[in-house]
């Protein structure tokens, strides 16, 4: 999921891991890792929390740089 702005991007796995990247060179800039799989997340349009959530549920992670 591309940040609101276009400046990140967020992304989910089956390695149970949500991760924020920076496109313009690829450097990883942020992981959290939970307890399942994940399916899908989401930016906030309004404050830079990233919704995402799997086979363990719904988490929030709040981004900042």
């Amino acid at each position: 999921a591309w940040s609101p702005d276009g400046a990140r991007l967020a992304t989910a796995g089956d390695d149970r891991t949500l991760r924020v990247w920076s496109p313009t060179n690829g450097e990883c800039k942020a992981t959290m890792r939970v307890e399942a799989q994940l399916y899908h997340c989401a930016w906030s349009p309004i404050d830079g929390r990233i919704a995402f959530g799997g086979a363990g549920g719904i988490y929030v992670f709040a981004y900042c740089e």
